[in-house]
């Protein structure tokens, strides 16, 4: 008999470390819930406006030709976003926008679920288009190529240079020359 009552003592003191571990995992777990739904609830995106290297829409003459696809809004100081593409052989290619367009680009704090991206607002029809990062947008690119020999296109491919830098090449995009990756919500 003195053997049973030994594994009844023990019996209860197994058990109760059991709940204890149980309990432990269950209350460390509730914290990293409540953390990470914390972090969703304090994350945020405030657009900042940019500004883009631009002509006078008024000033766009002649026929607009398909250009490059997978515009690219690049971030550069101090806040301004520099429209390019690249195209085959690696080169990168300016592009001039029209001066109905806006550009936001944005500023997250916290967990923010979506990964939001430049964006071009305005144009002719008041759109807004989101520049997926890396290359991958889908923004197209009509407009006319400049011949920075040519002293006009010279002053307007010096508009994108003087705000971004140095590019292989400068293009003018219509007014009406942008298409594709349009979402539907106003920043």
């Amino acid at each position: 008999m003195g053997a049973t009552g030994e594994v009844r003592d023990e019996a209860p003191t197994g058990r109760a470390a059991i709940v204890g571990l149980v309990v432990t995992g269950v209350v460390i777990a509730l914290v990293f819930i409540g953390v990470g739904l914390a972090g969703r609830a304090a994350g945020s995106v405030e657009w900042r406006d940019a500004a883009l290297p631009t002509y006078p829409a008024a000033d766009w003459s002649g026929d607009a030709a398909p250009i490059v696809d997978s515009l690219t809004l690049d971030l550069a100081v101090p806040d301004t976003l520099c429209p390019t593409a690249t195209v085959a052989g690696g080169a990168t290619v300016a592009v001039l926008l029209a001066d109905t367009w806006r550009g936001t680009w944005p500023l997250t704090s916290g967990f923010v679920a979506d990964d939001p991206a430049p964006r071009l607002q305005g144009g002719p029809d008041g759109a807004t288009l989101e520049a997926a990062e890396h290359g991958a947008s889908e923004i197209a690119v009509a407009g006319r190529a400049l011949d920075v020999a040519s002293p006009d296109d010279a002053v307007l491919a010096e508009a994108w240079t003087s705000l971004c830098g140095e590019a292989d090449a400068v293009v003018q995009a219509a007014p009406d020359g942008l298409s594709g990756a349009e979402i539907g919500v106003e920043g």
